[in-house]
């Protein structure tokens, strides 16, 4: 144990969270590491607030809310036409939550990271909750689980405000809300099998899923680099 006094507030962290100041200064050299490496890479990012506009970390946030967007239609499908992929892939969609954590949790440590993974988990299994509900036509039971499923939504986008305040609480709570309601209108097309609808709804929420890592990227540079360049 430090004695006492060597104690040190990370300043990327949520306030009161203290850490020894052996821990908090490997912490720190490890996330600005983290966000170099990243950044060897080119991206597609117009918006970059770096002038090179090289953040292989915005390729890799995109790619992962890519694939939320993508598992998260794949298991919409199994459920409503009855497949026997369900499980599966349903097992896949669930790995996003860890994999999405994975770049989170050398940058903001593992109890951020795993408590982020536990809050998208939920958000996804909610989700496979209401589109089963709603296939059986369980309207009680659809209510509940939207409810949850939107309280769920409140609560990552306090969670993210709380460490790192780059993404605001109301911007994060209007893309949540955003994603949900295109999640449930691609839902809701499926089992009516109006398919061309489900497909312009996944494009909609397809674009505002690689917006919201767009964000997360500029937070994330914003926050470690201390660039305040508007994203």
């Amino acid at each position: 144990m430090a004695k006492e006094g060597h104690q040190i507030y990370a300043p990327h962290r949520p306030p009161g969270v203290v850490y020894e100041r052996e821990t908090g200064a490997i912490r720190r050299s490890l996330a600005y590491c983290v966000v170099a490496r990243f950044m060897q890479g080119v991206s597609q990012m117009a918006k970059c607030p770096l002038a090179a506009g090289n953040c292989q970390l915005n390729n890799v946030m995109r790619m992962l809310w890519e694939q939320h967007a993508t598992w998260t239609r794949q298991t919409i499908i199994s459920i409503a036409e009855g497949l026997p992929d369900e499980r599966q892939t349903t097992e896949r969609l669930l790995r996003n939550p860890e994999d999405i954590a994975a770049v989170f949790r050398p940058l903001y440590g593992d109890g951020v990271a795993d408590m982020l993974s536990s809050l998208i988990r939920d958000h996804l299994v909610i989700a496979a909750e209401l589109v089963k509900a709603a296939k059986a036509g369980n309207s009680a039971d659809a209510a509940d689980a939207e409810k949850r499923w939107y309280a769920n939504a409140d609560d990552i986008a306090a969670f993210l405000n709380q460490i790192n305040p780059y993404w605001s609480k109301e911007a994060m709570m209007r893309m949540w809300h955003g994603h949900l309601s295109l999640v449930k209108s691609q839902a809701v097309a499926r089992l009516n099998k109006d398919y061309k609808s489900d497909i312009a709804f996944y494009d909609v929420g397809e674009q505002l899923l690689l917006d919201m890592a767009d964000d997360f990227t500029c937070g994330i540079l914003g926050q470690f680099l201390l660039f305040r360049t508007q994203c």
